[in-house]
């Protein structure tokens, strides 16, 4: 179990991340692609931090940091399994009752405040929880890339654009998509355990580059 101010520090990080997105995408009014580029480059910063850590680490903090970067399921436990539920229900909670302000949000923030939709404080509220899930997951087991941006894509191909029902079915899907991805890890080169992070990767990347080059077609 990690001590609560390091949770505290992940969770401090991940909103700055956030923030930072959000706010170049308010500045600029970018589009989706863009603001996944602006991810990237704030990604390499935090990872040049990672790589001095890495540097400056001994012999076992330096497997510790590689272990945690690759994303391994085989941390699980009881315990932090009941620190996600103390987390992730409430969020779930949270942004399913505010579905409809989200729907509203989708149509933008001139139509979302016409409709009475507190934006700014919507999109606060919402980047913080958000933050808190991720530095929670990842704190526990690591770096599991693709599965938010994935996952809520395919949903929306699935299920239509009703947040309410994108939501609970984005949080089934990627809980399926993880566990099948779990299981390939600890099979494909069995007895051997590949980190599931990195099969998370080999199934987005292609998946995020196709969509790519689908949002190109399109326009």
């Amino acid at each position: 179990m990690y001590p609560g101010w390091l949770l505290s520090l992940l969770f401090c990080f991940g909103l700055l991340g956030a923030v930072l997105i959000t706010g170049f995408a308010r500045w600029r009014g970018a589009t989706p692609e863009i603001l996944v580029m602006a991810g990237i480059i704030l990604t390499s910063l935090f990872q040049s931090g990672t790589s001095l850590l890495q540097y400056v680490s001994t012999d076992v903090e330096l497997a510790s940091v590689i272990s945690w970067m690759f994303g391994d399921m085989a941390k699980a436990s009881w315990p932090k399994v009941g620190v996600q539920f103390l987390v992730l229900i409430p969020a779930m909670a949270f942004f399913v009752y505010n579905s409809f302000n989200f729907n509203a949000l989708s149509a933008g923030d001139d139509v979302a405040g016409s409709l009475g939709v507190n934006v700014n404080r919507l999109r606060l509220i919402a980047v913080m929880v958000a933050s808190l899930c991720a530095a929670v997951a990842t704190a526990f087991f690591g770096i599991i890339a693709f599965v938010g941006l994935i996952i809520p894509h395919v949903t929306r191909w699935l299920v239509g654009y009703n947040d309410r029902i994108v939501l609970i079915t984005s949080a089934i899907l990627g809980g399926v998509f993880l566990l099948m991805a779990d299981i390939l890890s600890r099979t494909v080169v069995a007895p051997v355990v590949i980190p599931v992070g990195i099969v998370t990767s080999f199934v987005g990347a292609p998946f995020f580059l196709f969509l790519l080059i689908t949002r190109v077609r399109k326009r």
